[in-house]
C-alpha cells in the first residue's frame, strides 16, 4: 500500500465513525473527531458557532432532539445527513 492508498484508508475510515457517531447520536465521538478551531455556519443563525466546546454544547441539545439519517449521495458521492427536530433549534449564547 502507498501513502496515498493509505491516507484513503485513513479518510474512510474517519468518515464512517463520523456517519456512525451521527446515526448514533453518540456526541462525544462525534465532538472528538473535531478540531479545536472548528466552525460550523448555520443558515439563518447570525453567527458562526466557533470552537469544540461551542460546538458540543449546539450538539448536545441537537442529539437528544433531532434524528439524523445519513446516506450516500448519488451524485457526488459525498454523504449528506439530514436532520429532524420536534421544535425550533437554538444555539448557545
Amino acid at each position: 500500500m502507498d501513502n496515498r492508498d493509505d491516507d484513503v484508508a485513513k479518510i474512510e475510515a474517519l468518515h464512517d465513525a463520523w456517519i456512525a457517531a451521527a446515526e448514533n447520536r453518540d456526541a462525544e465521538a462525534y465532538i472528538s473527531m473535531l478540531t479545536p478551531d472548528v466552525e460550523l455556519i448555520c443558515p439563518g443563525v447570525p453567527e458562526p458557532i466557533r470552537g469544540r466546546e461551542a460546538y458540543a454544547a449546539m450538539l448536545s441539545g441537537a442529539f437528544t432532539a433531532l434524528h439524523f439519517p445519513c446516506f450516500p449521495s448519488s451524485k457526488s458521492g459525498r454523504s449528506k445527513c439530514t436532520g429532524t427536530s420536534p421544535s425550533r433549534a437554538t444555539t448557545p449564547s
